[in-house]
C-alpha cells in the first residue's frame, strides 16, 4: 500500500490491501478486467470469467467484484471445478453473485447489511469482513480496495455459492392463508 493509499481511508490491521501503486485509489489507471488478468491470485477466477465471456462484460459499466482467490477455488475439490467449468451457465449463476453493480469501497461495505448481486440473489455482509449468499456460504474478506477505472475489486476467500430458492420471509402472508389451521 503506497502512502497515499493510507491517507485514504482508514483500514482494519486484520485485512491486507493493495501494494500495488498502479492500483492505489489514487491511480485508476486500469479497469477491473486488467486488475483480474495481471493478478496471479486470481488465475482461476479468470479462466472462469473468460469460459463465461463476463470478462468482456465487465468493461460496460461500474463494478464491484467478491472476487474468490485461486485457493477459493481449489477448495471446492478437482471434481467439482472440473464440472464447473464444463458447465458455463451454471459457471454464469455462480460469477454473478460475485459482482454488484455500482462501487461499494471497504469504507461503504463495512456500513451496509447486504447488497444484490448481478444473478438477483443478495448476500449479506457482516462487519464489512464476511459475506454470507442466501445460500448460506460463507467467505471472508482477505483483501480490499483494488480500485479501477470502472470499479473495486475486493479478494475473497471461498466461493460464493447461490441459494436454491428464494429466503423465506417472516411477513410471508401467503403462507398464513394456505395453513389449514388458520
Amino acid at each position: 500500500m503506497t502512502d497515499n493509499c493510507r491517507k485514504c481511508w482508514k483500514h482494519p490491521s486484520s485485512i491486507s490491501y493493495s501494494d500495488d501503486t498502479e492500483k492505489c485509489c489514487l491511480k485508476k489507471n486500469n479497469d477491473l478486467s486488467t486488475l483480474i488478468i495481471n493478478n496471479k491470485d486470481l488465475t482461476l477466477f479468470n479462466i472462469a470469467l473468460n469460459i463465461t465471456n463476463l470478462l468482456s462484460e465487465l468493461d460496460d459499466g461500474n463494478y464491484t467484484i467478491f472476487a474468490p482467490n485461486n485457493i477459493a477455488f481449489e477448495k471446492l475439490g478437482q471434481e467439482t471445478l472440473n464440472n464447473l467449468l464444463e458447465d458455463p451457465e451454471q459457471l454464469t449463476t455462480i460469477l454473478k453473485l460475485h459482482v454488484v453493480k455500482g462501487i461499494f469501497n471497504y469504507k461503504t461495505i463495512e456500513n451496509i447489511d447486504s447488497l444484490i448481486t448481478l444473478n438477483g440473489q443478495s448476500i449479506d455482509i457482516n462487519d464489512g469482513t464476511t459475506i454470507i449468499t442466501e445460500g448460506g456460504t460463507t467467505s471472508n474478506i482477505i483483501n480490499v480496495d483494488n480500485y479501477a477505472s470502472n470499479g473495486v475489486l475486493h479478494i475473497i476467500d471461498t466461493v460464493l455459492i447461490p441459494g436454491t430458492t428464494p429466503r423465506e420471509s417472516s411477513n410471508d402472508l401467503t403462507t398464513i392463508y394456505e395453513d389449514e389451521n388458520y
